[in-house]
């Protein structure tokens, strides 16, 4: 990001649009679910990779849109926190990626309903690979599958490096994640077939660089 954008409003024929588009919604998610859930069981046991995981014990998005008082909002805050299991990183830091004991790589399928898998993530162990995350994005790039990184974490970014002195160490926790993670394409028109190919085109470059 160079510079601060605008906070623009819609106007009322866009809105009309959007509204319109909300009666796709439950297709919409539904797809991305399924996508996830391939996503979910090719990758369980593909090595040095983590997709972002959750875990099994958390309350559904449904159960938090059922509080009406600030102390049941304030309660589901408090149980929110604990979405995502952790593991350690450098320095004591914990991570969201985990495989351990009562944790799954995905939602589990009580959340299923709940989680809308804008994007699914997935970890890099440098220990188990010989390349790096962004060796890994290459070679997929090259291989024209469409991934990506989310997010730079924004204290990175020139403007508030630029005007706020920001840089390397601010946020260390943000940093050592975004440069193990990569986005998996995912979206609603996504056909089985190109899942598929995103599946045995990254397992395939994972199995030739294990050390």
């Amino acid at each position: 990001m160079q510079d601060i954008g605008y906070n623009y409003r819609i106007t009322d024929i866009q809105c009309a649009l959007g509204i319109s588009q909300l009666r796709k919604l439950p297709k919409f998610l539904k797809r991305r679910q399924e996508i996830a859930t391939k996503y979910d069981e090719a990758l369980a046991d593909v090595p040095g990779i983590e997709p972002l995981g959750l875990r099994s014990d958390v309350l559904s998005a449904k159960h938090f849109a059922k509080h009406q008082t600030t102390s049941d909002i304030h309660s589901s805050s408090d149980a929110m926190r604990h979405v995502y299991p952790v593991e350690s990183l450098p320095n004591g830091i914990r991570s969201p990626f985990h495989r351990g004991e009562g944790h799954s790589t995905g939602a589990p399928s009580s959340l299923r309903s709940s989680h809308t898998y804008h994007l699914y993530v997935i970890r890099i162990d440098s220990n188990i690979l010989r390349i790096d995350r962004t060796a890994l994005f290459t070679k997929l790039r090259e291989k024209d599958i469409g991934v990506n990184v989310h997010y730079i974490p924004v204290h990175l970014h020139p403007f508030y490096r630029e005007n706020f002195n920001t840089g390397r160490g601010l946020c260390s926790v943000a940093e050592a994640v975004y440069e193990q993670i990569i986005s998996l394409p995912m979206f609603p028109h996504m056909s089985d077939h190109q899942v598929e190919i995103v599946i045995s085109t990254l397992e395939k470059i994972v199995r030739s660089n294990l050390k």
